[in-house]
């Protein structure tokens, strides 16, 4: 995440899944996001959503909306929209670096990872093998992973957010969410494709939250624009 993109687009998307997600998947009791804020670069991404939200959450887009048009492109301002909630909101908003990352995902403690959604928003998405180091801190990597998921709790979920690469799509969700289970011990995947540039990965540990999710996922697809929607890549 970056502040230079709060507002756009894939905001929209993103928060808007968590909030389907908290309203429909039972026995969530809080959203901890876990943001990965890097700094600002020249990449000119961050591009505005334009026309309806396309069956998302007006409130949201309209929110979105006003922060971008009143120049508060900041993460922070984020606790303001989820204040009015039924359930907690925790984040994790301090700045991300390879070399503090270990340091970052210790803050996020056991009771953050109870009866929670957690998102993983970085940059780019999960490691690949051809990212450069320098650019390490735009990917969470697979341990990272394999340790929030090792840690909550079975009612929870853990949402990541990533970029499509140039691949065809159902093979890069298929292999994705090969790999989560072979490298993090992934149970549960399904994903929403909302546009042909980015995709959300929503995982569970055991067979009941993952039918209730794979449940949620068909419904939200059926109801909002999407490209793809996968409730079961993977299940128990």
């Amino acid at each position: 995440m970056k502040n230079q993109y709060f507002g756009d687009k894939n905001d929209l998307y993103k928060f808007d899944l968590v909030l389907e997600l908290m309203e429909h998947v039972p026995g969530l009791s809080q959203f901890v996001y876990v943001a990965m804020l890097t700094p600002a670069d020249d990449s000119g991404h961050g591009h505005l959503f334009r026309g309806d939200a396309g069956g998302r959450s007006e409130e949201l887009r309209a929110w979105l909306a006003e922060r971008v048009e009143w120049g508060e492109r900041d993460v922070n301002h984020l606790a303001a929209f989820f204040e009015s909630k039924a359930y907690r909101y925790r984040p994790f908003i301090g700045h991300f670096t390879d070399e503090g990352r270990g340091a970052y995902f210790a803050r996020v403690l056991e009771a953050d990872l109870r009866r929670s959604l957690i998102l993983l928003d970085p940059d780019n998405g999960l490691e690949t093998r051809a990212m450069r180091r320098g650019l390490r801190a735009k990917y969470v990597l697979m341990a990272e992973v394999r340790n929030v998921y090792g840690r909550m709790d079975a009612s929870s979920l853990l949402v990541i957010y990533q970029h499509l690469p140039r691949e065809q799509r159902d093979v890069f969700f298929d292999e994705t969410a090969r790999r989560l289970r072979q490298e993090a011990g992934v149970v549960g995947c399904g994903c929403v494709c909302p546009d042909n540039q980015v995709s959300l990965f929503v995982v569970s540990k055991t067979a009941w939250r993952s039918r209730e999710v794979a449940r949620a996922l068909t419904t939200y697809g059926g109801r909002v624009r999407v490209t793809h929607c996968c409730p079961a890549l993977l299940s128990a």
